[in-house]
């Protein structure tokens, strides 16, 4: 009797001790899962009152809070499987232990088993359900989130268009002299080198409109599609500028370089003129060195004159460079009329010698006169 007294106590103690565990398990099974209803619901409530915000840096602390409860849900539902598959795996194992174990604990375990599957279940498919919703509204907000980074992109590069560009194109003088206008074109290839570092960015920002543009998961574009016409507006224009403002520097550029080689021009043929007032030579040699010397000044003077008269055509006659070129032009003709007279200085000296030489032939004439009458 001792030994079945002892024989049933230890079962006794066996089946407590499982049924302690037993227990144990479902406690902690359906303290997940109340754990796991809860966060659902807080995720639910999220979904359908969390979607105001009020610039990109508040958007992405919505988007950091989806990728959070995304995670959290995920996190709690495999705890909870693994909960479940613990509970019915040690259930199933006390249901088999022998002959001896009681019908209706069995059925109890069996109901048991399906009422925890079906609370899984159900709770799986809140989570499946609400997983799909998440997984629209983030890709909706990221959509919002990509077109508001492109338009703050888009004013960062209209900010340092105004900043860096948009005040050079102000600048209408071109120099007064060739050091001044030299110095202008080295500033303008230093803007160039700015507006290749903006273009590059513009670039870049237009690239990534059209992908908006073109692909079909986006919905309002609309207000991209304008903003990505004013950006190749914009780039259209500073193009089109500094085009104009190194054509016009270099313009200006030619006539300087071709009036310093004028003025080149003219004080050799000045100081040819002055060597030729030293010599002694005859007029028909002098009238030979004056006729080249003359074609020299039209020759060393025509492109400035002509390119000088171009600028001027062309320019505001207020603006200081215009009058500088206005200067140059009127210095350079001045001189070149004052030196073009000089070389006629030959016909001076037969008009002089014609009245001498007459006078000659007229007294010759009168003394062959007389010596035939007497």
């Amino acid at each position: 009797m001792a030994e079945t007294l002892g024989d049933a106590w230890d079962s006794l103690i066996t089946v407590l001790e499982k049924r302690r565990s037993l227990l144990k398990l479902a406690a902690d099974f359906f303290e997940n899962a109340l754990e796991f209803a809860i966060k659902i619901d807080q995720v639910e409530d999220f979904v359908q009152n969390s979607q105001e915000f009020e610039n990109p840096e508040s958007l992405r602390a919505l988007l950091k809070q989806h990728g959070h409860h995304t995670k959290e849900l995920l996190e709690k539902s495999l705890v909870l499987l693994n909960k479940s598959h613990d509970l019915t795996e040690f259930m199933e194992e006390f249901k088999s232990d022998g002959p001896n174990v009681n019908p209706a604990f069995i059925q109890g375990a069996h109901n048991s088993c399906m009422k925890i599957g079906s609370l899984l279940e159900a709770l799986q498919d809140r989570r499946r359900q609400l997983d799909k919703y998440l997984k629209l509204q983030r890709q909706g907000l990221e959509q919002v989130l990509q077109i508001c980074q492109w338009h703050q992109q888009e004013n960062q590069v209209t900010s340092w268009y105004k900043k860096n560009i948009k005040d050079y194109f102000h600048k209408q003088g071109c120099g007064s002299s060739l050091k001044e206008n030299e110095d202008l074109l080295e500033e303008h290839k230093e803007m160039e080198n700015k507006v290749k570092e903006w273009n590059s960015v513009v670039e870049e920002l237009k690239s990534d409109a059209l992908k908006i543009l073109f692909s079909e998961e986006y919905a309002e574009k609309e207000h991209l599609k304008l903003s990505n016409q004013k950006i190749n507006l914009l780039q259209t224009e500073v193009k089109r500028c500094m085009d104009d403002r190194k054509a016009s520097l270099q313009e200006a550029n030619d006539f300087f370089t071709a009036a310093k080689k004028a003025y080149d021009v003219l004080e050799k043929v000045e100081a040819s003129l002055q060597l030729l007032d030293s010599e002694d030579i005859t007029l028909s040699a002098l009238a030979i060195k004056h006729q080249e010397l003359e074609k020299e000044l039209k020759d060393g003077t025509a492109e400035a004159l002509q390119r000088g008269h171009t600028l001027l055509s062309k320019g505001n006659t207020q603006s200081s460079s215009v009058t500088g070129v206005q200067e140059m032009v009127s210095c350079i003709q001045k001189r070149t009329d004052q030196l073009m007279k000089q070389c006629l200085g030959h016909k001076e000296h037969e008009s002089k010698k014609q009245p001498v030489t007459t006078s000659l032939d007229d007294y010759v004439i009168k003394v062959c006169e007389n010596k035939v009458l007497h």
